[in-house]
């Protein structure tokens, strides 16, 4: 399984923007969790009760890293992250 090198954003919107930016760019970005697989959520509690996790879900960006990864692909994330929009 590969890893995941994860990136903060200042929040959702800037989330949003980035992984749409790194996808245009052919990279396999997304939120770190999905905010459906948190265990307040699964268990029917009232995410206001859990403001930090679900800031962490909300400026979270994970794209790939793992030893598997070629040079050219090492290159192309590496080149979308440095053209992250604001």
């Amino acid at each position: 399984m590969p890893y995941r090198y994860c990136l903060r954003a200042a929040g959702r919107a800037q989330q949003q923007r980035w992984i749409g930016h790194l996808r245009t760019a052919g990279i396999a970005a997304d939120p770190l969790i999905p905010a459906r697989h948190l265990l307040h959520r699964q268990l029917g509690l009232e995410p206001r009760e859990y403001p930090v996790a679900e800031r962490v879900v909300d400026s979270t960006v994970s794209v790939p890293l793992f030893a598997a990864l070629t040079e050219e692909q090492a290159d192309r994330v590496a080149e979308a992250l440095t053209g992250l929009p604001d």
